[in-house]
């Protein structure tokens, strides 16, 4: 896979910062090579195989196959870079090492940089978009920026009115505790008379302090946004609501959904958390976490109230977390 690259333009390897990590750097001076900069780790464990005596190619013999290669692309007296196909070799542990090399010029100065693959794979996942590495990520990504853009657009009066506004948790643009509180009254009253299912989702982000001591209040506060637009996006009924209800507890209201429809809902809430990948602003990384989900699904022949429906979901969720997290429980409707 060798790829020449070879262009006075040419700046591929000046997307991250120069060096990049994890590398080493060896100079052209009079024909021989002389290393430049430290040693990385994978190197030092790669030389003590061979002995700090061994000459480069004795320690790295794939570069006896690429140094021709690289020495004519250097004798062409161009700028820019050549790159090697990647190799493997076993370091002093047994452990294996990718590496791949690029014969750099520019202006005249001829270098050899050798990094690991971990490190380029590495930089990789973090340039690119999360979107692009699966379907279902690009619908996470749809449903993270629709609720960015609604976060972030100024409310025309035409559009909210203060009663509108007052039923919305400020953060995350979906419903608040108070009006969940009230459509579950609402939508308990209609069960009762229509005799039919009612089931409530109970989510909380696992250990989301810790989440917050590594990233960041603001950072923690885009990903409560994320996550509250996401619950609101896969929801299909009509009458079905998604609202925040606590710090990072979240909650769906499910008017005419049995047991069996909830759990298929809280499965598929657990999966897409776990492959959302939200942008950290504080970094060029991604932020991610997982969730518990307590599940509670009201018999269409029971008559429990509102207090009564809550409690037993909150003590669902509890259960799933002391179970070990990233899971659901189902919880017994009260009698």
């Amino acid at each position: 896979m060798r790829n020449p690259e070879v262009g006075a333009d040419d700046n591929r390897l000046a997307d991250s910062a120069y060096p990049p990590p994890d590398s080493v750097i060896f100079e052209s001076v009079d024909g021989e090579l002389r290393q430049s900069t430290a040693s990385p780790a994978w190197l030092d464990r790669i030389k003590a195989c061979t002995g700090s005596e061994a000459s480069l190619t004795e320690y790295l013999p794939y570069l006896e196959s690429f140094l021709p290669e690289a020495r004519s692309f250097w004798d062409e007296g161009g700028d820019g870079q050549l790159v090697s196909d990647f190799w493997t070799q076993t370091d002093a542990s047994g452990d294996k090492v990718h590496l791949l090399a690029y014969a750099l010029a520019l202006k005249g100065q001829q270098s050899l940089l050798i990094r690991s693959v971990e490190g380029l794979y590495l930089e990789s996942e973090r340039a690119q978009s999360y979107a692009h590495t699966s379907v279902k990520r690009l619908k996470l990504a749809a449903l993270w920026q629709r609720g960015l853009e609604k976060m972030t657009a100024e409310p025309k009066a035409s559009d909210v009115t203060s009663g509108q506004l007052q039923k919305k948790d400020a953060l995350t643009g979906i419903s608040n505790r108070q009006h969940f509180d009230e459509m579950l009254e609402s939508a308990l009253r209609s069960a009762n008379e229509q005799n039919e299912p009612l089931s409530i989702l109970f989510l909380g982000i696992d250990q989301f302090q810790r989440f917050n001591d590594q990233y960041g209040r603001v950072s923690g506060d885009i990903y409560l946004r994320a996550v509250g637009q996401l619950i609101e996006g896969v929801l299909s009924q009509p009458r079905d609501l998604a609202a925040r209800v606590g710090g990072d507890q979240f909650a769906t209201l499910l008017p005419g959904s049995d047991g069996t429809e909830a759990v298929r809902l809280a499965h598929t809430l657990l999966g897409m958390i776990r492959e959302l990948r939200v942008p950290n602003p504080m970094s060029r990384g991604l932020m991610n976490a997982t969730m518990s989900i307590g599940v509670l699904s009201r018999p269409s022949n029971s008559h429990q109230t509102a207090e009564q429906l809550l409690a037993a979901a909150e003590s669902a969720l509890r259960e799933a977390k002391r179970s070990g997290r990233d899971r659901l429980a189902i919880g017994d409707p009260p009698i």
